[in-house]
């Protein structure tokens, strides 16, 4: 079958393409929150997932701005840290996961850093920077099969796939 519209092709290939292409399998790990409730990556909700990790920081005020964008963008935010965090306000916003080592190893995290990960568990970025709102909606787009270029309003994007 031929498409002629390209509106057609994309609608296609986000049906299909919800992965990316080679991406790599998250290796599954548990990890407890500061009330000890446990968080395990193989049971979460099949949503997009961003994993922060704070290195040796132990406030997470300077990710507060970032963490509220991730969360408007229907992404569930995971906050890890070596160290006891300390946090009033946003404990209730995103679960602030204590890391014993595990995390630091799987994923060779040294400094502070991030993952987005999609609903099949593939790891679709991996940096040790944390990522602006371009940079996001870039790899958004990538993992769920959108032409950017196609699709210039980021508005509709989000409210067509992620809402």
């Amino acid at each position: 079958m031929r498409f002629t519209s390209g509106l057609g092709i994309i609608t296609i290939l986000t049906l299909f393409s919800l992965s990316t292409v080679g991406a790599k399998t998250a290796p599954d790990f548990t990890l407890p929150d500061s009330d000890h409730q446990l968080y395990t990556l193989s049971t979460r909700a099949v949503t997009p997932l961003i994993i922060i990790y704070t290195g040796n920081s132990t406030d997470i005020a300077p990710y507060e701005a970032i963490l509220t964008d991730y969360t408007d963008y229907h992404l569930d935010v995971w906050v890890v840290s070596p160290e006891s965090v300390s946090v009033e306000s946003t404990s209730a916003l995103y679960p602030l996961l204590q890391d014993d080592g595990t995390f630091a190893d799987l994923f060779a995290m040294d400094e502070q850093g991030y993952l987005l990960i999609n609903a099949e568990n593939e790891i679709v970025s991996q940096s040790l920077e944390l990522p602006g709102e371009r940079l996001l909606r870039d790899k958004l787009n990538q993992m769920l099969g959108i032409s950017h270029k196609k699709n210039k309003t980021w508005g509709k994007i989000k409210s067509l796939y992620l809402d």
